[in-house]
């Protein structure tokens, strides 16, 4: 049934058509707290085309893709099937990439190229059909959201008044920002879903003996050229010219990379001290969601252009 791959039996395709069936509908359903659903799509597909071969696992989406589109369309959420569509070709693309054993920042980069253009043709599409700019409408949907924040914490009698003040500057400040970094802030999911189901493809084949070839996250290593994207974004920035903004959302662009870049060098010292996995939970989760976290896993990426952190060790002693 594929080659290099062991056939599965009729109780495990009806299994994983049964899984991908589900990842590829349940987001559709109208519910926000399952949304994030959408965002295993990628993964499912690369890890099931690395798993059992593209002979295979094109079968196995093809059937559940199928599935999914005839209940969408019972169910009247064909625009959900749309945007499930544009996340199965990233699967692929990072399938092929790890086929030909391409480095992970030759295969992320293809991977964001892929998404990236999936994503503007649903935007343009989108658009026709509703004869209304999709961006428009997330813009106007998220101000509209922030207006009804501001409603509501200003109808609550329990907001010392000082902190209703500091909150509604505080909205109005995203309101004016996001127009702006919106672009940045495409871009940076983007990057991100790549990162994210590269480097979970990788464990979960690992985990049941499928290797993709690539090194381990903690390895990683952007290529030292990389940084003149950010210093000409930096320039670009400090400069005061009509491009500015474009040059602040670059920053953003950048500062994403790098970050992505300083957990890879924290990956690999939470891995080397050997720390119990609950500590890891809590280590990675604080230094993801907080603050001081992020400037942390950024001042790592950038300064790792200049400093071989894994090595550093190594060549004190030598």
């Amino acid at each position: 049934m594929n080659q290099g791959k062991a056939p599965l039996n009729i109780k495990q395709i009806i299994q994983f058509i049964f899984i991908a069936f589900w990842t590829f509908t349940l987001p559709g359903v109208g519910l926000t707290l399952i949304s994030w659903i959408y965002f295993l799509i990628p993964l499912l597909v690369f890890v099931y085309l690395q798993k059992f071969g593209l002979n295979t696992g094109n079968k196995l989406v093809i059937i559940a893709f199928i599935l999914s589109l005839l209940t969408s369309l019972i169910i009247g959420s064909t625009y959900s099937q749309l945007f499930v569509l544009t996340l199965i070709p990233l699967g692929y693309m990072l399938n092929f990439s790890a086929s030909r054993n391409e480095t992970p920042a030759s295969a992320g980069f293809k991977g964001v190229l892929i998404q990236g253009f999936c994503w503007l043709a649903y935007g343009f599409i989108i658009s026709a059909l509703h004869g209304k700019s999709l961006h428009t409408e997330l813009i106007t949907s998220f101000t509209n959201g922030v207006d009804e924040a501001i409603s509501q914490y200003r109808t609550s009698d329990s907001i010392p008044a000082d902190t209703l003040a500091a909150l509604e500057q505080t909205f109005y400040q995203l309101k004016t920002t996001l127009p702006l970094i919106f672009p940045s802030f495409v871009v940076s999911s983007v990057i991100v879903l790549v990162i994210f189901s590269m480097v979970g493809g990788s464990i979960i084949l690992q985990k049941y003996g499928t290797s993709t070839g690539w090194k381990p996250f903690s390895q990683w290593q952007l290529p030292d050229r990389a940084i003149w994207f950010v210093i000409l974004a930096a320039g670009i920035t400090l400069a005061d010219i009509p491009s500015r903004i474009a040059g602040i959302n670059l920053l953003i662009i950048g500062a994403v990379i790098y970050c992505i870049q300083g957990l890879s060098i924290f990956s690999f010292f939470v891995n080397k001290w050997r720390l119990p996995r609950f500590f890891k939970t809590v280590l990675y989760i604080t230094v993801i969601f907080q603050s001081f976290g992020t400037a942390l896993l950024l001042t790592l990426g950038l300064s790792s252009v200049w400093i071989d952190y894994r090595n550093f060790g190594k060549k004190a002693e030598e």
